[in-house]
């Protein structure tokens, strides 16, 4: 029994590595060659973990090949157009101005149910909406709404947009986030002073943001967001 239970933590530690070095993607992501390229790693994996005859070996190298495969294919569609369109597929357009293109939706093989079920999740109730639907080679589809049904933007309607400034999480749970602290241009020590000063202590938040700006967006443990417009954070 612990054989097996050793056996199986081994192959599941080899195949989350092996997934790791295919690159941060999501099922539905995923091209078709690396869909089928995941299949197989669990139809290899679970031989040798079910078989206590079938050694590890036996099940590591098929998923060493399967990497370098994948790593080949990759390579391969980066390098050239066609090869891509081969392992990949192309983009399909299947809505136009607001009108399917029927051809494409058979070739996908896709009902109007479908199609329609996708636009709403797209917030798209209506055809007249649509300017472009397109289906991606993994399956998403990305749509382009009518000029009219978009919401004006601030060119649009004359007015000069603020900086963005993205916060970044500078204390979880007590601990300092370095690297964002650098990135942000502020010390742990600078913070600290500027929580004292609000008569908060370090080890009583539970999160908090900080920008370039020098505020500071703290949650408390068990309490609320409380947000500290502060300009002499850095030090």
């Amino acid at each position: 029994m612990l054989t097996i239970f050793m056996r199986a933590l081994i192959l599941y530690l080899v195949v989350v590595i092996f997934m790791r070095m295919m690159g941060k993607r999501q099922i539905g992501q995923m091209q078709p060659y690396e869909i089928v390229i995941t299949l197989l790693v669990a139809d290899v994996v679970a031989a040798p973990m079910q078989d206590p005859a079938i050694s590890l070996v036996e099940g590591i190298i098929p998923m060493i090949a399967l990497f370098i495969c994948h790593n080949f294919i990759s390579f391969l569609c980066i390098k050239s157009r066609k090869l891509r369109k081969v392992f990949c597929g192309k983009t399909s357009t299947l809505i136009r101005n607001g009108v399917i293109n029927e051809k494409e939706l058979k070739k996908l093989s896709l009902s109007v149910e479908e199609l329609m079920e996708a636009l709403r999740a797209k917030d798209a109730f209506s055809l007249d909406d649509v300017y472009c639907a397109t289906m991606e080679t993994n399956g998403q589809l990305s749509v382009m709404f009518q000029n009219k049904t978009q919401p004006p933007t601030m060119e649009d309607l004359g007015m000069v947009a603020k900086e963005n400034d993205m916060p970044l999480g500078i204390l979880i749970e007590g601990e300092w986030q370095q690297e964002n602290l650098k990135t942000l241009g502020l010390t742990s020590q600078g913070v600290e002073k500027t929580l004292k000063i609000y008569k908060v202590d370090r080890r009583n938040v539970f999160f908090a943001m900080g920008n370039r700006k020098g505020e500071l967006t703290v949650q408390i443990k068990g309490g609320n967001l409380v947000r500290y417009k502060v300009g002499a954070v850095k030090s």
